[in-house]
């Protein structure tokens, strides 16, 4: 079992549930909140739209602010012989990343073009560069915030209830700071984490998923007909996977319906029982789609009409998985910081002295406490006041905000390497 398949059974998970009683029809309640989200989610992308046209384009006459307000790429934050502006001064005033011994026989990276980028916005306010800095760093983190928020509260989901996994070369310099907003006490940062989308290509299975058009009242659907259907597709499906040189022991599928309650304007995708060479199991599907449109959307109807408007098929070959090792346990006595310097600490809403450590030489089991700083080739961690940084056997950074943190970390990481 891949680790991300073994994260995601491991995982907690929570649902609302907010069933439909003799009060306003919860259909139609349900509906003015998701137009009232409509409308949040057009007016902030209205906001970022204009926001980027400000970042991106050249600087207006009388606008003082340039493309830094977000730490979008910024003007002349790299030396003067850099090809390009692409470094975030956001981050780079914020963490004071480190500017040369990363690129020491590349680009060096300039920290007072960073300050020259902010200063016109700091004049403006009033405040100093490292605050005005801040709090284009706290708007970033904010915004991404609400992001999270938007995918799991409006699910049925508390985001308290979910580690953070944090990918991408920037993901781990704001990572603590957005947990915080929601009050998330784990974050998982993959020692890889600048690819880590590109290194879960590799263990990833080939799929290839096929539809067709089944409009039709549930219950008037014939077994033996959508059975020949399914047998269709898995043989397009199976000789598609064949020239990519997957086996028939390789390779399963997956059938599912497109169903709604007559009248609604949205469908959901429900999983249908079927194995290649029987008729599929359709008696199932009224009880699978109420339950899952009441964890979709906290209520279901029960006897009302469900029509069919889809049925679908993934063909999946199963790959051979890298295997992605240990790391050895720490030796005696805990390495030092390989520098110190300022970063801004936003529980003292001032910049604090703080250690920098070099990620790749910190081993399985090694420990610290916020503020601490890590850098890696890839991206920099940020650690925070009241986080602690732990090394898992993988090499995964793993912080955890205070105790209750801890907990969650030493039970998920226990859980994660009892199943090898």
């Amino acid at each position: 079992m891949s680790w991300s398949r073994r994260l995601a059974a491991l995982l907690p998970r929570t649902v609302a549930e907010d069933s439909g009683g003799t009060e306003p029809d919860a259909r139609f309640t349900f509906a003015n909140e998701r137009t009232f989200l409509a409308w949040s989610r057009t007016a902030l992308a209205l906001v970022v739209a204009g926001l980027a046209i400000v970042q991106l384009l050249p600087p207006f006459p009388g606008v003082p602010v340039g493309r830094p307000l977000l730490g979008l790429p910024s003007f002349g934050a790299l030396g003067r012989d850099a090809v390009g502006d692409s470094v975030h001064p956001v981050d780079r005033l914020q963490v004071g990343a480190r500017w040369r011994a990363m690129l020491e026989d590349g680009v060096p990276l300039d920290l007072e073009a960073a300050r020259r980028a902010f200063r016109p916005v700091a004049d403006a306010l009033g405040v100093s560069i490292e605050e005005a800095a801040a709090g284009a760093y706290d708007l970033i983190n904010v915004s991404m915030a609400t992001g999270v928020r938007d995918i799991t509260v409006r699910r049925g989901l508390d985001p308290r209830d979910f580690p953070v996994v944090v990918a991408g070369g920037a993901g781990p310099l704001h990572a603590a700071a957005i947990a915080a907003e929601l009050e998330v006490a784990l974050l998982l940062v993959p020692r890889e984490s600048s690819i880590f989308c590109a290194a879960g290509m590799l263990m990833c299975d080939f799929q290839h998923d096929a539809v067709r058009a089944l409009k039709a009242p549930l219950a008037e659907l014939d077994p033996a007909e959508v059975g020949r259907t399914l047998e269709e597709l898995a043989a397009e499906g199976r000789e598609t996977l064949h020239g990519e040189g997957v086996g028939d022991a390789a390779i399963s599928f997956t059938a599912s319906l497109d169903l709604r309650y007559a009248g609604q304007w949205h469908e959901l995708e429900v999983a249908l029982p079927w194995e290649p060479g029987e008729a599929p199991d359709l008696s199932a599907m009224t009880a699978r789609f109420d339950a899952e449109h009441d964890r979709t959307f906290g209520y279901s109807s029960p006897g009302d009409t469900i029509e069919c408007l889809a049925l679908r098929l993934s063909a999946r070959g199963a790959t051979e998985k890298p295997d992605l090792g240990e790391m050895d346990e720490m030796s005696s006595g805990a390495p030092a910081p390989v520098s110190r310097r300022p970063t801004w600490s936003a529980r003292g809403r001032a910049m604090v002295d703080t250690p920098v450590y070099d990620g790749h030489g910190l081993g399985a089991g090694f420990e610290v406490s916020g503020p601490a700083i890590v850098e890696l080739a890839t991206t920099t961690i940020v650690v925070p006041e009241g986080f602690d940084l732990l090394v898992d056997r993988r090499g995964s950074f793993v912080l955890a905000a205070g105790e209750r943190g801890r907990k969650l970390a030493e039970d998920l990481l226990g859980r994660l390497h009892s199943v090898g």
